[in-house]
């Protein structure tokens, strides 16, 4: 797995998220689909690996999809400011991946 790969598979979880009218929890669950929670943390600087700790902990016992068979998990259960707070995490995760990503690609010369 490689950065650019992260970098884009949470650009999609970020753009699955805009683009829904569904509620904010129904749009943080389906973003989980694009399976940014299973990134090996190694890949990353210290920083965005303790970030990353940080949303896969949040994320612990969602399931990806709602099934009225599950029973509700964590997600169903947050208050809207946790999970808009939850949001802002993956946003920010996103965009520190971004920085390192880009950080790292050699630049064309004009």
């Amino acid at each position: 797995m490689t950065l650019g790969y992260c970098h884009e598979r949470l650009s999609l979880a970020i753009f699955e998220m805009c683009k829904s009218t569904s509620s904010l929890k129904v749009r943080l669950r389906n973003s989980l689909r694009c399976g940014f929670t299973a990134f090996p943390q190694d890949i990353f600087p210290e920083a965005i690996a303790q970030q990353l700790l940080e949303v896969k902990a949040a994320f612990a016992g969602v399931h990806p999809t709602f099934d009225a068979m599950n029973p509700p998990d964590v997600l169903d259960q947050m208050k809207p400011s946790d999970v808009r707070h939850l949001v802002d995490k993956v946003i920010s995760l996103r965009e520190s991946v971004a920085k390192e990503y880009y950080g790292r690609r050699p630049r064309s010369a004009n």
